[in-house]
């Protein structure tokens, strides 16, 4: 499935990363993820929410709003995604302020959490891994 998301995803750079963790510190983590170590940019969201987020990272570019792949298709994607890496214990995060609901999700503000001119994603959060998927796009 990765393989499939990837050739899709054919602009920008996705970043889909799992990482363990071992008492280390958030900011580290977020490192070994290849994000920028700024937990303060992080807002909780939802199951729900993430979905939403991530088949909007697939489906459409951040800086131009432009069609990647289909609306269901990345929907599919997402879903499985996160279904594969959260667990009921698990806490989700993104650094976007994202209006609206479904597809009608917008990128509103955000901190950079890459220095790429627009990033966004989720990170999953669990006590034993964490994940991000995370996309970055150039203006």
């Amino acid at each position: 499935m990765y393989s499939e998301i990837f050739r899709k995803r054919n602009c920008g750079f996705l970043r889909i990363s799992t990482v363990r963790r071992w008492n280390e510190p958030f900011t580290e983590v977020l490192t070994n993820l290849g994000l920028l170590p700024n937990e303060v940019a992080l807002i909780e969201i939802t199951l729900e929410r993430s979905k939403d987020i991530v088949t909007r990272i697939l489906w459409k570019d951040l800086a131009y709003n432009s069609e990647i792949m289909p609306s269901e298709q990345a929907r599919n994607y997402a879903s499985k995604l996160i279904e594969h890496y959260y667990m009921d214990d698990c806490t989700i995060y993104t650094n976007s302020d994202w209006k609206g609901e479904k597809l009608n999700i917008q990128l509103g503000g955000w901190i950079p959490l890459t220095n790429s001119t627009f990033d966004s994603g989720v990170i999953i959060k669990h006590k034993d891994y964490c994940c991000c998927i995370w996309v970055e796009d150039e203006d």
